[in-house]
């Protein structure tokens, strides 16, 4: 199978280094040449968890080179919200309509919208994942937990016969993701999954972000605690109100989350510290803006929000 990891960032490198060890023909698509470089000359270093360190080669190019004559079996789409660019978009839509399927590891919601209709709803794909993985240099990435993944048709409108197309691919892409070591598995319903994770992120990586602290150290205050409960239960609220129907256990869930990452920084204070633009308006930003379109106030998440944006142009 031929797979494209467009982003080489933390999830782009960790999918890419294992799939290729599975066996798939994987392409890095990166988005400076300085990186495409670093991996073409050295390979991806991976850091697995049980401490072995391998040198794997892949091929690589930059976004703005890729071979206009392939057409891979699937692309993963691995870059930051705020990197989903007109011009992506339009490149994504037209390999896809050459045959590529398109499978989106954002966090938050709104990057379907923004890729569809140029990417052909029966070729549009959604992937929710608590893989823990840390981007250690150009080529260097340590995966630091193991989780689940979860890949299904993005859209509901699809024609049932393209619709088991989909799902017969979807379950192609699954095995090579289960042989390379992801625990994955394939979902019809993806848009609330992709909720249930948004809410934990939207709670979780905006503390962080403030307060400049690991994960399991939002659990160490018994002041964040009421915070914390109050960010969760207007995000509930303002799914409840987008018709999202979240897992019973989701607040229990949030806490084991960061009891199991305790020791990681979550990727926007990684964005902070390192002068980067944050994936805010996709997490917080979102649910205002999903919570506006219904006339209901979110005002702990207006709070957290700005406080972030403030911290950006620090």
């Amino acid at each position: 199978m031929q797979v494209w990891c467009v982003g080489a960032g933390s999830v782009g490198l960790l999918l890419a280094s294992k799939l290729a060890l599975a066996g798939a023909d994987v392409t890095v698509i990166a988005r400076s040449e300085e990186q495409a470089e670093q991996i073409r000359t050295n390979g991806i270093l991976l850091r697995q968890q049980e401490g072995a360190v391998l040198d794997i080669r892949v091929q690589t190019s930059v976004i703005r080179e890729m071979n206009p004559d392939q057409t891979p079996n699937w692309i993963l789409l691995t870059v930051k919200q705020q990197h989903i660019t007109e011009g992506l978009v339009a490149e994504m839509g037209r390999r896809c309509r050459a045959g590529a399927r398109l499978l989106c590891f954002q966090n938050g919601i709104g990057h379907i919208e923004r890729l569809h209709p140029d990417v052909p709803a029966s070729r549009l794909d959604w992937a929710v994942t608590t893989e823990g993985a840390r981007k250690e240099g150009p080529a260097t990435i340590s995966h630091t937990g193991r989780g689940l993944t979860r890949i299904g048709s993005a859209l509901p409108e699809i024609p049932a016969n393209e619709a088991e197309i989909a799902e017969k691919e979807q379950k192609k892409l699954a095995e090579l993701l289960n042989a390379a070591g992801f625990v994955t598995f394939v979902s019809n319903n993806m848009r609330e999954i992709a909720w249930n994770k948004l809410l934990m992120n939207a709670v979780i990586n905006p503390l962080t972000a403030i307060l400049e602290c690991r994960n399991g150290e939002l659990l160490n205050s018994e002041a964040l605690a009421p915070l914390m409960r109050t960010l969760y239960e207007e995000g509930a609220d303002a799914a409840a109100a987008a018709g999202i129907r979240l897992h019973e256990d989701l607040w229990n869930q949030l806490l084991d989350v960061c009891r199991k990452t305790a020791n990681n920084h979550s990727s926007m204070l990684q964005d902070l510290l390192a002068g980067r633009t944050t994936e805010i308006d996709w997490l917080n930003g979102a649910l205002l803006a999903e919570a506006r379109a219904r006339q209901l106030a979110l005002p702990t998440h207006e709070a957290v929000y700005r406080l972030v944006k403030a911290k950006e142009k620090r």
